[in-house]
């Protein structure tokens, strides 16, 4: 049976490769290029987990600062390789998910090829390591300067009290120069496993020749070491009481927030896209 999608694109292929890495294929012959995106199960929020037996407990932006330093490699930066190829690159850190991307031009199999390795390879060294806490801080500070950013975090901490979905995903000041690189080491080992892993490729391409370029990349060929168990925090209840805060506006702003305590394990994933719109 078709779905709506496939009466007008050519049908979807999703593989999981022997390591356990989960392959999306999504062809669209009539586009000019290809897009693709390697997706972690791992963001902000997975602070707290189990390895090999032993509790670890990690400073808020690790995730995030994971994601800004696995395009430094030993001896090149893959942001700039990526667009000496001709591909447009970038990456985000959400509460649970950590993404890297590249889109480029139809046949480019060499910046896809580039975002299959450096995914797969970390290199973290003190010196890099400390300049990159100076950048993160300054783009905290920048955030702080921004009203409505900062009334946005606000907010979520009154609906997430206590919890890291309540802070910022680059952490804080005091957080970030607290990160090591036996730290970004042990967090890059426990969740950017191939299992953990998701990688989506679309635009016009022969998906067999595709399938093997990801089979044959270091993402498809590493092999999994599974040892990490999430711990997720129970959330606490909303703080319903108003708050009041004196900030250098020309106007008062008011700011309101719902959180919604939806099992989304019952959900179809066309209801959890309804919901999603809705919410948004």
């Amino acid at each position: 049976m078709l779905t709506k999608s496939q009466n007008f694109f050519p049908a979807e292929k999703h593989v999981t490769l022997d390591n356990g890495l989960r392959v999306h294929l999504l062809p669209r012959p009539d586009f000019h290029q290809v897009v693709g995106m390697v997706t972690v199960d791992y963001g902000a929020r997975d602070r707290l987990f189990m390895n090999h037996g032993q509790l670890v407990s990690q400073p808020a932006g690790v995730a995030h600062f994971v994601e800004h330093r696995l395009f430094a490699q030993p001896d090149y930066d893959a942001f700039s390789r990526l667009s000496e190829l001709g591909a447009n690159a970038n990456a985000f850190t959400t509460q649970t998910r950590t993404s890297y991307y590249v889109s480029t031009a139809v046949g480019n199999q060499a910046a896809l090829q580039e975002l299959l390795t450096f995914t797969q390879e970390p290199y973290f060294d003190l010196e890099t390591v400390q300049r990159e806490q100076d950048i993160i801080t300054q783009e905290i500070d920048m955030y702080e300067d921004d009203i409505n950013s900062r009334l946005y975090r606000l907010i979520l901490t009154r609906l997430y009290p206590g919890d890291p979905l309540g802070q910022d995903i680059a952490g804080t000041a005091t957080s970030v120069h607290q990160i090591t690189p036996e730290q970004l080491h042990l967090a890059f080992s426990a969740f950017y496993q191939p299992d953990n892993m998701d990688v989506v490729i679309t635009g016009a391409f022969d998906e067999q020749e595709m399938l093997a370029l990801v089979k044959n990349s270091p993402a498809g060929q590493r092999a999994a070491t599974k040892s990490v168990v999430k711990l997720i925090p129970e959330l606490e209840p909303v703080i319903t009481t108003p708050l009041e805060v004196s900030l250098n506006v020309v106007r008062n702003k008011v700011v309101l927030g719902q959180r919604w305590e939806i099992d989304f394990n019952k959900l179809s994933r066309r209801d959890i896209l309804r919901v999603t719109i809705i919410g948004s």
